[in-house]
């Protein structure tokens, strides 16, 4: 059913895996003002807008998987200096400039930025609602190298038990926050890696499996179940709940289901890649497209509120006509603009450490 992948071109696979996340990070930022206005707006443009938000929920975790499976190969040796040398810089540098341009940001668009204001928000990752992800990746890079040495030894089956663990965990914390209406994650931005955890090794762990052509039915019945469960359930308890933590509990990239379609997700695209791919002229095309734009991805994740916020202020948005022609242009616009800014800054030596 599953076999062992001898193959290393997960690279490849890593590309396209970075661009498609990059696209649905952006399709949950239009879409989230559409799911945001349940009961104010048509139901159909609210459907819309929740069915696209939920199926583009496995993003992050997507990222997260990616990096585990570059991150925690043990055969990649690296001095430990080396490791972070290289991985601090990565995300240190970003994660200074785009804070500190963000809190400009804010000021411009009329925000009160005091020195206890910006020390808070530096401290909860709150900066901008985005900027948790540096938080949540540096905490993974800080136990990646003992990580590294426990994969090393561990047997298969003692990683599956792991994983399995890890998400248990997370499962059974999600479900007390929601019974208990707390928020999701941690406020301290340096514990957020700690539920992806689960998700960082298991990027690792799958890519060494392929699956067989005849279970591709299968995975794609369970997505699509994964998509009606998370978006379904979503519209009943935001009903009962409203915008809280609550109503957004099968939102969160935690939630049973969204594990679920984040490891399908994985899985289509060993599929794809796992044996060379398709060798075909059209597939080799757009193979190149997505080792062209994946360098880009980090940028575009860290710019792309600055551009949803300019198109917002000439009332280009997720409800703009209408939600099914709102949230595609919206989108659209927003990568077009970002994937030429973030190239213009890779180009320039000072700004290229910035993404």
């Amino acid at each position: 059913m599953i076999q062992a992948n001898k193959s290393s071109e997960y690279l490849i696979w890593a590309d396209a895996l970075r661009v498609l996340a990059t696209v649905a990070v952006v399709v949950i930022h239009v879409s989230a003002n559409v799911v945001f206005a349940i009961g104010k707006i048509n139901p159909f443009e609210w459907w819309v807008g929740n069915i696209l938000d939920s199926a583009s929920r496995w993003c992050v975790p997507m990222f997260v998987m990616i990096s585990g499976a570059l991150l925690l190969d043990p055969s990649k040796n690296e001095e430990i200096s080396i490791f972070f040398g290289k991985r601090i810089k990565r995300i240190i540098i970003p994660l200074i400039f785009w804070s500190f341009t963000y809190f400009l940001w804010l000021k411009i668009r009329g925000h009160e930025i005091t020195l206890r204001y910006m020390v808070r928000n530096l401290l909860t990752g709150g900066t901008y609602y985005h900027l948790y992800f540096l938080y949540l990746i540096f905490g993974l890079y800080l136990i990646t190298p003992v990580l590294k040495t426990y994969l090393q030894f561990a047997s298969s089956r003692n990683i599956t038990y792991f994983v399995i663990i890890c998400f248990l965990f997370v499962i059974v914390q999600q479900f007390v926050n929601f019974i208990e209406s707390r928020e999701m994650f941690s406020s301290l931005a340096l514990t957020r890696f700690i539920p992806f955890i689960g998700y960082y090794i298991a990027g690792f762990h799958l890519r060494k499996f392929v699956i067989e052509r005849k279970h591709l039915k299968s995975i794609l019945v369970v997505l699509f179940l994964c998509i009606f469960f998370i978006s379904f359930g979503s519209w009943l308890l935001m009903k009962k709940y409203g915008i809280t933590s609550r109503g957004y509990y099968l939102h969160n990239y935690l939630s049973p289901p969204e594990i679920i379609m984040s490891f399908c997700i994985f899985f289509l695209a060993i599929m794809t890649y796992g044996n060379g791919g398709d060798t075909s002229a059209v597939f080799r095309k757009i193979n190149s497209k997505f080792q062209r734009l994946a360098p880009a991805t980090f940028g575009v994740y860290l710019v792309h509120p600055i551009a949803l916020d300019l198109l917002s202020e000439y009332g280009i948005n997720g409800l703009w006509k209408t939600s099914i022609v709102g949230i595609p242009l919206t989108t659209i616009l927003t990568l077009i603009a970002c994937f030429t800014v973030i190239n213009f800054m890779r180009k320039v030596p000072l700004l290229r450490l910035t993404v």
